[in-house]
């Protein structure tokens, strides 16, 4: 027969598996925190946050405070807390200096330009001239003769990470057929329909990768009509651009059907011939 636990071994071992249930009690059982969101709405960290829950552990988002309600073990929510102080943090930011201009020459632009690709509507190049893109202006001689584009307007925006903006390059624009055109082919044009306020420009988005900005430019055009509103947005005359921070891009309306549309989208469809040629200069930069 074996000997008995002398008191003091037996006192030890009752104080051990007390303290051992009272942590296994206290993980398990439930627990609520107020976590109060500074940098982003609430409700966009729900899910983040329900995927580290337990079975039992609930997340809900209360708008008016933008807070979070989560209610789990105290050890998961110590993991839900340390998740939020990294996803609750401010947005980066670009802002996008936008020159829109035309030009009578294609040679002159050549000579201030590196054409890199095209893509849909667009052909994209590196801005080489030296002096920068601050009041940017492109010029160059040919056969002789200086030469410099017309400048449409310069544009300044700033932009969210991830976001989008909009650049109007013609507003309360003439009805011509090219419009009407493009209406019908959306589906939303009636014969008896008067416009009343048409606009045009391109939706810039940028995403930040590292220390370049990804800048997705897609035509549109805004109309009110018949007491409605809305825009149609043209993407398949939409590019995709990689940009440097602080680099200047160019970038053109391209010959294929779709150029054509972004020619028409710069001029506010006018429906008048233009001999020109239609360009963007670009120059994101990153803003913490």
């Amino acid at each position: 027969m074996g000997r008995s636990l002398t008191p003091k071994i037996r006192r030890a071992v009752f104080i051990w598996a007390a303290l051992f249930a009272l942590s296994i009690l206290t993980a398990y059982a439930a627990d609520y925190v107020v976590i109060k969101i500074r940098h982003r709405p609430a409700g966009e960290l729900v899910d983040a946050v329900g995927a580290i829950l337990s079975a039992d552990g609930t997340v809900i988002s209360d708008e008016r405070n933008n807070t979070l309600i989560v209610m789990d073990s105290p050890g998961t929510l110590r993991k839900v807390e340390e998740l939020i102080a990294v996803l609750d943090i401010p947005s980066r930011n670009v802002r996008l200096h936008v020159t829109f201009f035309e030009t009578q020459d294609r040679r002159m632009v050549d000579l201030s330009v590196r054409w890199r690709y095209k893509n849909g509507g667009f052909m994209v190049g590196d801005y080489i001239d030296g002096r920068g893109a601050e009041g940017l202006w492109i010029a160059g001689k040919v056969k002789g003769t200086e030469m410099s584009g017309t400048t449409l307007t310069n544009q300044d925006l700033l932009v969210i990470n991830g976001e989008s903006g909009r650049f109007v390059t013609g507003a309360n624009v003439p009805i011509a057929d090219a419009v009407i055109t493009r209406f019908r082919k959306h589906g939303i044009m009636r014969e008896e329909v008067v416009f009343r306020e048409i606009s045009t420009g391109f939706i810039f988005t940028p995403t930040i990768l590292d220390e370049k900005v990804e800048l997705d430019i897609v035509p549109f055009l805004s109309y009110f009509i018949d007491e409605k509103e809305g825009s149609v947005v043209f993407y398949e005359a939409a590019t995709t651009v990689s940009v440097p921070d602080g680099t200047t891009v160019v970038i053109a309306e391209n010959e294929t059907e779709s150029g054509k549309l972004v020619g028409e989208v710069f001029s506010g469809f006018t429906g008048s011939e233009r001999t020109g040629k239609f360009y963007i200069a670009v120059t994101p930069r990153i803003e913490d």
